[in-house]
């Protein structure tokens, strides 16, 4: 069997850790900038309060493509092969799309 991807094993977990971190922030300031445009009733912080919604949709996105890829990895070894990579690859891009 033929590997494509190895990574040691805080590679996934320290990813996924900051990646919630920036949804978090991503959250935060969509949310203020709503408030704030709500307040102020102007369209461009608005359309910024919604452009760091998807930001922060993107960020969740990518943390449960990685999650799901941490639970294909099997037998101890963090490795996958070329078929399982492109699926998942697939599936990030088409949450990536959405």
């Amino acid at each position: 069997m033929t590997y494509a991807y190895l990574v040691p094993q805080w590679f996934f977990t320290t990813g996924i850790i900051l990646e919630i971190l920036f949804a978090l922030a991503a959250l935060f300031v969509s949310f203020y900038a709503y408030k704030v445009s709500r307040l102020y009733g102007q369209r461009d912080i608005k359309i910024m309060s919604i452009g760091f919604l998807l930001i922060a949709l993107s960020y969740i996105s990518k943390v449960l493509v990685n999650i799901f890829l941490l639970q294909q990895i099997q037998e101890g070894v963090l490795a996958l092969t070329l078929s399982e990579l492109n699926r998942i690859a697939s599936l990030g891009f088409y949450l990536y799309i959405v």
